[in-house]
């Protein structure tokens, strides 16, 4: 089961809007909408709290859904990339100031 199809059988379930839920995680009815169409993800403490909330594994959550597991990996593999960019520049600079007289 995709990620979308989860939250939203999940709302269902309890009987919740769309407009209620997004209330339970201060987001818009329209971001719900968006998680449920797969057009975008939550991020990794909403998926939590869902989880929590709700009583449902982030295993079962997540691992159905490798489109986004996809997604999320290329946004670390990004971040990391950031990182290691930003500590070489400070790296460098630490290592080889440059002196004014």
């Amino acid at each position: 089961m995709q990620l979308g199809q989860a939250i939203a059988q999940i709302r269902k379930e309890r009987g919740l809007t769309q407009e209620a839920f997004a209330k339970m995680y201060n987001v818009t009815r329209q971001t719900v909408s968006n998680w449920e169409n797969e057009k975008s993800y939550p991020d990794l403490s909403t998926l939590v709290k869902i989880s929590d909330e709700f009583n449902v594994s982030l295993d079962i959550l997540l691992k159905g859904d490798f489109r986004m597991v996809k997604d999320i990996d290329k946004k670390m593999v990004n971040i990391i990339i950031v990182i290691s960019t930003i500590l070489l520049s400070v790296r460098i600079n630490i290592v080889s100031p440059i002196h004014h007289r």
